[in-house]
This record gives C-alpha cells, structure tokens and sequence, in this order.
C-alpha cells in the first residue's frame, strides 16, 4: 500500500471526474507552476457573446486551431462545436485535432466533429481512430460523436475489424474495447456487428463480459456466434459474455450445452459453459450440471456445484456443498481456479454463518492471495467479528487488514479493533490500518483520538496517512482540531515533508472547519501556496481544498479557473474546470 492516499481522479463536490489516474506520491515527479490564462484564450471565449460577425468567428477559430497554445486550441475546438462553425478548413483541423497528444483537445475536437455534421470517410476515420484512445473521456466522446453522424454499425464494425487485422500487439483491441466499455448499452449494434467478424468477435465478447446486463441485446448474436464459430479459441470469452448479461440471456441456454457437446475435450469450454449455465438462471440443464458436479476434475466439479446453488437458490443442501468447494477452491495453488472460487463466493446468497468458517480456514496462509481478500469482503458486515479476532493474531493482521479496507464504510465496526491494532504497530502497519480508516470514512470516527495522536509521530507516512483518514472522516473528527492546527504551525517548511505536512493539514482543517474567519484565514494562505506549488498532486489537492472551503474559498477562485485553462497537467486542469462549476 502507497503511504497515503492522495490521488487523481477524486469527486469533487459530487463530480466524479471520468478518466481516473493510479494514484501517485506526493512527491512525485514535478511539473512547472501554472501560467495564467494567455488574452488569446479569452479572445477565443469571448468569440460565443454573440458580438462578432459569424464570418469573423469562423476566421478566429480557424486562427485559434492553429495555435501553439494547448489552451488556446481546445478552446477553439469546443467554440466551433458549440457555435456549429463549420468550414472545410476548421473541420481539416478537427479531425488533425481528434489525433492531438493532448487529450482535452482531443476530446474538444471529436466532440466538435460529432456537432458540425461532416460525414467525410476523413472525419470517420478521424473518429474511428479516436474511438479506440487510450483515454476513456476521448474515446466515448468519439463514439457519441459517430453515433450523432448515425455512422451505421456495420461500417464502423468493417473499420474497426481491419485495424484490428493489423494490431500485432493488440494496443488498439484493449482501446476499442475500453471505448466499447464505456459507451455501455449504446455500443450493442456495433458490438452485434463486430460478433459476425471473426477477428473482432472475441474482443467484442469481451467488451460484453465487462458492461454485463446492459448488454443484453447481445444475447441472439452471441448465440449464433457459439453455433457457427470454428475458433475455439474464442468461445470460452463468448460464454463469458452471456454469463456477464445474466438471466437476460437465458435464450442462449440451447447454445451453451450445444457448444459444451462441441467441444467436450475442452476444459475451458467446459468450465466456462458451466459458469454461464449458472449465471443465465439455466432451467434444463440440471443433468449436464449433476454430472459435471460428480467430476474428478476439482475445478468442473467446484463450478457446476456452483451453478447448481444458484440455479436452485432455496435448496440449502446444494448452498453448503457449493460453498464447501469453493472454499476449499480458495486454497488451491491453481490461481486461476481461487480467483473462479472467489467470484462464486460473491454471487451466492449463503445464509449468515455458514461461509465464514469455511473462508477462514481456507485462508491460513493468505499472502499474495487476493482473491481470497476479495471473498472474504464479498461476506460484507457479517465477516467483521471474524476480522475483528484475525486483527489480533501477527498470521492473519495483514489479511484481516486488506479485507477491511476492501470492505469500506461496512468495516465501521471493525474501527475499536483497528484502533486496538495501531498499539505498538509499526510504520508499515499503521499505514496500512489508517487507509483502513480513511475508507470506512465518518464511520471511523471513534478513532478520531488515536488518529491525532499519531500527528506527532516521527514517521512522515505515518502523520500523512493520519491526516488523510481524518480528512476522509471530516466534521465527525473535529476534535482532532487542536492536534492538526498545531501540526500545520509548527510545521518545517524548509523540508519537503515538513511543506507537506502543512498543506496536508490544510486541506484535512478545510474539509471539516471551514466556519472559523480567524482559521480560514490562514487556511487560504496555505492553500493559495499549493495551488502554484510544482507538484500536480498538491495543485489537485488544493483545488479540492478549495471547493471544501466553500464560501470562504472565494479568494482562491480566480487561481482555480487560471489553473483550469493552463494547467500543464490535463487531470489538475480537469479537476479545476469542475471546480468551477461548484463555486
């Protein structure tokens, strides 16, 4: 675990931002401070006031799109799309813009594209390619954009199916497929179409596993697919698919057992039919499942006695032995058959009791077992008091310490143990028990006090994570008041985990005592210094910070909106341009 917890792709003030980045060190790689928003910019705002001949704006955005400056461009992208300027020169420029290596005018650009109404094969493929990005905001602007055009499914399918002939590294599979993903129900016609091509259907399956029920209109298609495939490379991910859409999919049952009789020699096939059997509810296939159940085979026995427990939700006898399988499944040195045992765990409805005993035994030795975390939290509340004894015991802290932090605000029970656990702990640990913390959230409250404590240790993370669990907890922790203003004022600047320990404690005093003239003063001070600091992390943070201060953040707006139009970081611009719209 990371020594804290300060990362992109944060909420603010309830704006999920779309294109999260993994989370990063505070100090991380620097980036130059901010410049102000050039008048070239604002000229190109100041374009939508309605002023200015339409003649005149078509030249100016022209003019703009040409420009040296990022913030000048996507500007310009976004005036032509909402001002629907078109012209065969701006639109040239777009689709060289749908390509730019700076996503925000990648998104303005393909946006614009989807709003000007060309449907050149340039713009299509501009779009196309913007399709598959790497960046998910790009990427469903550019399918929204095509489905505007009313680019049919087939011609995009055609497109698509030969990039991907061509993508020896398979880059550009995992981008559409991410694009896929992320336009949920609306990608069906094209994910139907691309199920008739050989080489995309597997990717298309693929893309179907990850949107799940709303992909149900690919339930017929899939179905086909099984029966006229001759790779069966590619029908175990098809399965898959149907198994993701769920009960919706029921029709395909027919399809399933055909393509399990097919291919009988193939444990893939054979495994994956047995999931899907159970997924989709399957009603007439109870024989296929009883023998299967009755295999040596560990692994087909542990799935089809899932599928039997969950194809017969009231029989308690099925319940028992599926969860006694997937248990002992959780413990096999088959990694791929403990990560099967663990999703089974989560889609059963076991009565309360019955799998803890089960999961804990199995868990005896759980390092490097994530999908044994991953089950034992799929029990949600009901596994606390079995964490709760496993906090105590040094062979089963650092599980009982990962499932909790899976768990979230449903571990607030756990948080006397927890805090019990921080006796003694050392710097790794604490860490890792205050993440625990930050994530139950307000629920944590009562570790408020021990929290503060840790304010004076000697170990940066460890003040750090403090800090952030206390943000996390927010006005309920406000009794930490004293301990955290003390740290932030008695703080070594001339440090750099001293300069982060004062701004950290800013942003955790602004979460949650934002009321006080006199503090909030202060506050602004130190938060005005991180919003031109040269890390991206403090800039993002202190935008939050800002938005937490509501109305007494007022001061450091105008520095918000000049990071949110140059910022050299996209994810620190994005962060700010949604915090604009709060104040």
């Amino acid at each position: 675990m990371p020594a804290f917890r300060y990362t992109f792709g944060a909420t603010v003030c309830g704006l999920a931002l779309l294109s999260p980045a993994p989370a990063i060190h505070a100090q991380s790689v620097a980036t130059p401070a901010a410049p102000a928003i050039s008048s070239e910019a604002n000229a190109v705002d100041d374009l939508m006031d309605g002023k200015v001949s339409k003649e005149q704006v078509a030249a100016k955005i022209s003019q703009g799109l040409d420009s040296k400056m990022p913030a000048v461009r996507w500007r310009a992208a976004r005036a032509a799309g909402l001002m629907g300027v078109s012209s065969p020169e701006i639109i040239a420029k777009l689709q060289t813009g749908a390509a730019d290596k700076d996503w925000v005018i990648q998104l303005h650009s393909v946006s614009a594209l989807g709003k000007l109404g060309d449907k050149s094969d340039a713009t299509i493929d501009a779009l196309t390619k913007a399709a598959v990005s790497s960046n998910a905001r790009v990427a469903t602007a550019a399918i929204a954009s095509l489905k505007a055009l009313e680019v049919s499914p087939e011609r995009l399918a055609e497109t698509l199916s030969k990039a991907l002939a061509s993508d020896e590294d398979q880059s550009d599979a995992v981008h559409a497929v991410e694009a896929m993903v992320a336009a949920g129900a609306k990608s069906v016609p094209l994910l139907n179409a691309s199920l008739a091509h050989e080489n995309t259907a597997y990717w298309a399956s693929v893309a179907i596993a990850k949107i799940g029920p709303e992909a149900a209109g690919t339930a017929p298609a899939l179905a086909k697919f099984l029966g006229t495939t001759k790779l069966v490379e590619s029908v175990p991910q098809a399965l898959l698919a149907l198994a993701a859409i769920g009960p919706e999919a029921k029709s395909a049952e027919p399809a399933i057992t055909a393509a399990m009789k097919k291919w009988a020699t193939d444990e893939s096939v054979q495994i994956s039919g047995l999931y899907a059997l159970g997924a989709i509810g399957a009603t007439n296939s109870r024989a296929v499942l009883d023998t299967a159940a009755a295999s040596a085979k560990p692994f087909e026995s542990m799935v089809a006695s899932w599928a039997l427990a969950k194809t017969n939700p009231g029989d308690k006898a099925l319940t028992e032995t599926a969860v006694k399988k997937l248990a002992a499944g959780l413990a096999s040195a088959d990694e791929p058959m403990g990560r099967a045992a663990a999703h089974g765990l989560a889609s059963l409805e076991i009565p309360a009791g019955m799998a803890a005993p089960y999961l804990m035994a199995a868990a005896s030795d759980p390092d490097g077992k994530e999908h044994v975390v991953m089950a034992l939290a799929s029990l949600g509340e009901q596994v606390v008091p079995h964490a709760d004894k496993a906090l105590a015991n040094p062979k089963t802290q650092k599980l009982a310490i990962a499932v909790l932090e899976r768990l979230g605000p449903q571990a607030a029970g756990a948080t006397g143990a927890l805090v019990a656990a921080l006796d003694g702990a050392d710097a790794e640990t604490a860490v890792d028990i205050n993440d625990v913390l930050a994530n139950i959230g307000p629920g944590a409250a009562a570790a408020t006090e021990k929290l503060a404590a840790e304010l004076k240790s000697k170990d940066a993370a460890v003040r750090h994570s403090a800090l952030y669990a206390l943000r996390e907890i927010g006005p309920k922790a406000a009794a930490a008041k004293p301990a955290v203003i003390a740290l932030m004022e008695a703080a070594d600047t001339s440090t750099a985990e001293g300069k982060f320990d004062k701004l950290a404690a800013a942003w955790t005093l602004a979460r949650f005592m934002k009321a006080e003239p006199v503090l909030t003063g202060k506050l602004v001070e130190v938060i005005q210094e991180g919003l031109g600091d040269d890390s991206e992390i403090v800039r993002h943070e202190s935008i939050i910070a800002v938005v937490d201060l509501g109305e007494s953040g007022k001061p450091l707006h105008e520095a918000v909106k000049k990071l949110a139009g140059s910022d050299p970081n996209a994810e620190v611009r994005a962060t700010a341009e949604a915090a604009t719209t709060t104040h």
